[in-house]
């Protein structure tokens, strides 16, 4: 199950990826566009039934599942960042200094 942080962290990468994609994700058309469009910019698959599940649209909305971290990671550089836990540290404000 997912915690409040990890809800919170998923729905800013959905609003990223969304803002990115220049649509609202929310029926099947949308999900198969999402997958190409990932798969442009990263060169990596996500099928349109996993973007489903992430974005909770199986089962009423009720398909709690955590994503695997490579899904997690793909859809994060498809908004920019190297994977997923940059993503976190750029939404908390942090940065890494090195």
């Amino acid at each position: 199950m997912k915690n409040s942080e990890e809800i919170h962290f998923h729905n800013l990468l959905k609003a990223e990826i969304e803002k990115i994609a220049l649509r609202k994700i929310a029926v099947k058309r949308d999900f198969e566009y999402l997958s190409a469009h990932i798969m442009d910019r990263t060169g990596a698959y996500i099928s349109p039934m996993t973007l489903r599940r992430f974005w909770g649209e199986l089962a009423g909305g009720k398909y709690n599942v955590q994503p695997r971290r490579y899904t997690l990671d793909v859809m994060a550089r498809h908004t920019g960042n190297a994977n997923y836990e940059p993503h976190i540290k750029n939404r908390n404000g942090h940065t890494d200094s090195g």
